[in-house]
């Protein structure tokens, strides 16, 4: 396994605004308040990253690799597929 990375990117002049260290395989993100949620296929969890302070704050495992990520109202909702990781 390896590490990846969420990106930052500054839309005024189209630059790097900084970089937050997660899990291998970050693919699925959803936005809810100033909280972004990551799925990680490589690690079957869910990452917690403080948009304002570009920080993880927490892991969510989620037991089968996450996919699609949506929120709603204050759930974050995670479609998972393949075998348990337990």
């Amino acid at each position: 396994t390896g590490v990846g990375r969420v990106t930052f990117i500054n839309l005024n002049n189209n630059t790097l605004a900084g970089s937050v260290a997660v899990d291998s395989l970050p693919e699925q993100m959803a936005v809810a308040g100033n909280q972004l949620y990551v799925g990680h296929a490589g690690a079957a969890r869910v990452a917690r990253i403080s948009i304002a302070a570009r920080t993880v704050e927490g892991w969510t495992a989620t037991r089968f690799a996450p996919g699609s990520l949506a929120t709603s109202g204050n759930q974050v909702l995670v479609a998972a597929q393949g075998r348990p990781s337990w």
